[in-house]
């Protein structure tokens, strides 16, 4: 018995102290900026964010961005992601898949079929409209390793 909880934490302890699998196993915050702007995201954990992180983990993406509906803001990435769409009511801060290339950021509501990939973290609706309805044209996506 002794030997089976001895292995365990020999497990357990090298994920936590391991510095290539730690970060392997703690990557599911995104960082997205957006000028002088920073949102933090918190993955989901499906196809689509996994495919994500190996993107960002090689460096990060600087993307087009475009404002649409008034609701929401329009990361395009350079790679299509595996999609799982069903129709879902977004609120403010969801970060949702579109079309496979393109993340959705919203600051009000909207109902679509969207693949989830994450919501906002620290930041309130009003934030969110003022820092997503703004003019900027690039933004940069990098991962976050805790």
């Amino acid at each position: 018995m002794s030997y089976k909880i001895s292995l365990c934490g020999f497990f357990i302890l090298s994920l936590a102290f391991n510095p290539c699998l730690g970060d392997q196993v703690n990557m599911r915050t995104i960082e997205i900026t957006l000028g002088s702007k920073s949102l933090k995201v918190e993955l989901e954990e499906n196809n689509a964010t996994q495919e994500l992180i190996q993107l960002l983990s090689r460096e990060p993406l600087e993307v087009s961005t475009r404002n649409y509906g008034g609701f929401e803001k329009i990361l395009t990435l350079p790679h299509s992601l595996p999609t799982a769409d069903r129709q879902i009511r977004s609120n403010a801060g969801d970060v949702l898949l579109y079309n496979g290339n393109q993340m959705v950021i919203f600051y009000d509501h909207n109902s679509w079929s969207y693949t989830p990939l994450g919501k906002v973290v620290e930041a309130n609706e009003k934030d969110l409209e003022k820092i997503l309805s703004g003019n900027e044209t690039k933004a940069t996506i990098s991962l976050i390793k805790k």
